[in-house]
Order: structure tokens, then sequence, then C-alpha cells
């Protein structure tokens, strides 16, 4: 019973999402504008105790995925997780195509650790290395094309 109101719920949120159309991103991938601010339609927070490749997270993460979708198809997916392998396995392998990208807060705290082999851990370079603005590379502002994986 509490399942069905949980799904319930979940439906309801997406229904009433639908009114909410600046905050759907647009479904051409190649267009796709990350600067644009966007509105948090609905969330799901799951979490399992620890177990062997994560197994009943990722039956659970593709069923609601799989629900959302088939209510909502024109959504574009975006794929975000941390470098772990069997992550991006998963991702790419069993969930339908989409951007691919490393999280943030991820990416951040590789890019210091790197950052901190080549300065010195601790030293003053490091965090000002870290806090400089990058300098525009070549390929950047490249829109990324559906099933790409930028990690």
């Amino acid at each position: 019973m509490e399942a069905q109101r949980k799904s319930a719920r979940r439906r309801q949120l997406v229904d009433k999402s639908r009114k909410a159309p600046r905050a759907i991103a647009r479904s051409d991938a190649r267009r796709w504008d990350f600067a644009t601010e966007m509105e948090l339609l609905a969330a799901v927070r799951m979490a399992r105790m620890p177990e062997p490749h994560k197994a009943s997270l990722k039956e659970a993460l593709k069923a609601e995925l799989d629900m959302a979708l088939s209510l909502r198809p024109e959504l574009q997916l975006v794929k975000a997780a941390d470098g772990a392998n069997d992550n991006w396995t998963y991702l790419h392998k069993e969930l339908p195509k989409g951007l691919e990208v490393v999280d943030f807060f991820h990416a951040a705290e590789h890019l210091n650790t790197a950052l901190a082999s080549a300065y010195g851990d601790g030293t003053v370079e490091t965090p000002t290395a870290f806090q400089r603005p990058a300098p525009r590379a070549a390929g950047r502002g490249r829109r990324g094309e559906e099933g790409d994986s930028l990690n």
C-alpha cells in the first residue's frame, strides 16, 4: 500500500511539473544550454545498505527513470556520477542514451588533488591555482551530443 501511495505521489509531482514549461530542458541535446537557470521538477532520494555492485539501488533507479521517462518522454536525460568505473558502466550500458558528465564536486575534488600533486599539498600555490579561472580551451563551449561522455 505504501509503495502505491508513493508511486501515486510521484505521478502527481510529474503531472504538476508539466505546468512549468520553463523548467523543462530542450529535448534536442545539441541545443542544451547548461547556463540556463532550471527548477527542480521533482526529486526521489534513494539509499541502500552496502551490497555487491549496488544491485538493488541500480534496479530501483532504473525503475524510477523508466517511469519518469514514460510520463515525460520529451525530457533530456543527463547522467552524472563520480569517477567510479562501475557507475559509468551502469549509466552507459543499462540506462537510455543521454549526456554523461562527472558531477561538479567530484571533478573539483580530483582537480584539487592534481594541483596539490603539482604544487605541493598545503602550499599557497595549490588553492591559488584552484581558484584561478581556467583558460579557454579550443573545444570549450562545445555542446554535448546525446550519448557523449564528458568524464
